[in-house]
């Protein structure tokens, strides 16, 4: 799913007309979506806000734009996104989000210079926030990667893209397709066709995030041998990750769901550990 802060696009023609907004710029343009910086029309403010809009309206792009909406509107939380109004009427629909200043956090691992634990951490611990909430209200997000989380100067981080966003509990998905999401960042048992799918499914790609963070620029997507060797020797180059926190890793990378913490003792753990790695630091 494309993230809202790519930078902007190349575009010939006219940028498209929106009621009530002024189109700014084009951020991205994908096959299913375009995202458009945006102001408020007539009002001379600030471009605080991203039009994503359908290019094909039908099909699957359309029910991914419509879940958006619905989960976005039903979950509020300071690290998940947020919906300021829809268009899902036009001829051509589209909804409404805050532009979020800032870098995802795949540009982040991409920079030079390693991501602290304790910077990595706190990026976690947002998001593992924004996903107990989630999981209260009764979904999965289903495509958390680096890229799906917007970290600002900062360092808050929101959680974005919940197109994909599953019903807890059931094995429901888009457009009659059982799998959908990033293939390097699901979780085992998506894999597995109607399977009922619980919290511990987001959890897992929570864990590779956090694992990617500490690797930086070299971090690939793995198989479960290779994963597990690398969990193994993450301390001989990440000498400042302290055993509890490659432990954690571990428990959030475990192949068995049940093994893995909720999202909401996520939250506890990682608070303590912020503050021992701070000292360590």
């Amino acid at each position: 799913m494309p993230s809202l802060l790519r930078g902007p696009a190349r575009v010939s023609s006219p940028l498209p007309a929106v009621s009530g907004y002024e189109l700014v710029r084009l951020l991205s343009s994908g096959n299913w979506f375009q995202l458009f910086q945006a102001r408020a029309a007539g009002q001379g403010s600030a471009a605080d806000y991203v039009i994503k809009r359908l290019r094909d309206n039908g099909g699957m792009p359309r029910a991914i734009l419509l879940r958006e909406a619905q989960v976005t509107n039903s979950v509020s939380h300071e690290n998940l996104v947020s919906l300021l109004g829809e268009g899902l009427g036009e001829t051509t629909p589209y909804i409404v989000l805050p532009f979020l200043p800032g870098m995802s956090l795949e540009q982040a691992r991409q920079s030079p210079g390693q991501t602290s634990v304790p910077q990595a951490l706190w990026y976690i611990r947002q998001v593992a926030a924004a996903l107990a909430e989630l999981h209260a209200a009764g979904w999965i997000h289903s495509d958390l990667k680096p890229s799906n989380i917007i970290a600002s100067e900062t360092g808050h981080a929101t959680l974005i893209d919940l197109g994909l966003a599953r019903r807890l509990g059931t094995a429901e998905c888009h457009a009659d397709r059982w799998l959908a999401g990033d293939a390097n960042y699901l979780a085992p048992e998506v894999f597995q066709p109607n399977r009922e799918l619980t919290g511990a499914a987001d959890i897992y790609p929570l864990g590779l995030v956090l694992l990617r963070l500490l690797q930086g620029a070299k971090g690939n997507p793995q198989e479960p041998v290779e994963l597990r060797r690398t969990l193994s020797d993450l301390r001989s180059y990440r000498p400042d990750v302290s055993r509890d926190v490659a432990h954690l890793l571990g428990r959030m990378l475990a192949q068995e769901p049940l093994r893995r913490p909720a999202a909401n003792e996520l939250v506890e753990i990682i608070s303590r550990l912020e503050i021992e790695s701070l000292m360590q630091w």
